[in-house]
């Protein structure tokens, strides 16, 4: 049986944090309710395919989006529009929003109002 010094319980969890966790903290056992991978990028190709019917590309729609943030100034400078990591995340709870989610959804400024609170 194999040690474990800290026990994290997330309602969520990503991939690649549990990945991370494996390397940094092996001793760490995680129980989560719901994982989360790549699948899960907004802007990854299979979702894009399956939203426009094949007709707008993953590459158009994160070049949109990228556009609209320079243009409502909502580029984080901590994390990038795509949110950390690029993960591109829509993802929130009704008391804060991951800093791995769009920043759409909870960066403001004087051309934004954002969609959740952070």
């Amino acid at each position: 049986s194999s040690k474990v010094d800290y026990f994290y319980a997330p309602v969520v969890a990503h991939q690649r944090g549990l990945d991370h966790l494996t390397i940094e903290s092996p001793n760490t056992k995680v129980s989560y309710a719901e994982l989360l991978n790549d699948n899960h990028n907004f802007f990854s190709q299979n979702n894009w395919q399956k939203l426009s019917n094949n007709k707008i590309s993953h590459e158009e729609a994160k070049d949109w989006y990228l556009n609209f943030c320079e243009e409502k100034d909502i580029i984080p400078y901590t994390f990038g529009c795509f949110g950390f990591d690029d993960m591109g995340l829509t993802f929130g709870f009704s008391h804060s929003t991951p800093n791995n989610s769009l920043s759409i959804l909870w960066c403001e400024s004087s051309k934004w109002q954002p969609l959740l609170e952070r």
